[in-house]
């Protein structure tokens, strides 16, 4: 509705958006972690996501990474420096969620 100069949204209409753009982030990167374990950024770093055990993570934990990480964002970034001040060098994500970041070797020329 408008309003003076103002466009005013209903409420429900602002809820539902908000919750389908966190709802297609986590789409975006729970696919590409569960399917590859990297972004498009992550290949970049040449990182990769993995369990503790080293294994390709679930569905679950890309909620649980993905969830906690926002916390961590949304906390001034304090869950993210916490890899600076522990032994495993883990973020609250990582803790959480059981998974870690793993170096992805450099590819060989041939």
């Amino acid at each position: 509705t408008l309003e003076g100069e103002a466009v005013v949204l209903d409420p429900i209409y602002k809820n539902i958006t908000f919750t389908a753009m966190i709802v297609s982030a986590w789409a975006f990167y729970g696919w590409f972690w569960t399917h590859s374990g990297q972004t498009l950024g992550m290949q970049a770093w040449r990182i990769r996501v993995v369990s503790k055990q080293g294994q390709p993570i679930t569905v679950a934990q890309s909620v649980v990474r993905f969830g906690a990480a926002m916390v961590s964002w949304l906390l001034l970034g304090i869950g993210y420096w916490m890899k600076l001040f522990n032994s495993e060098k883990e973020t609250l994500h990582d803790k959480v969620s059981n998974t870690r970041l793993v170096s992805v070797p450099l590819m060989e020329k041939k």
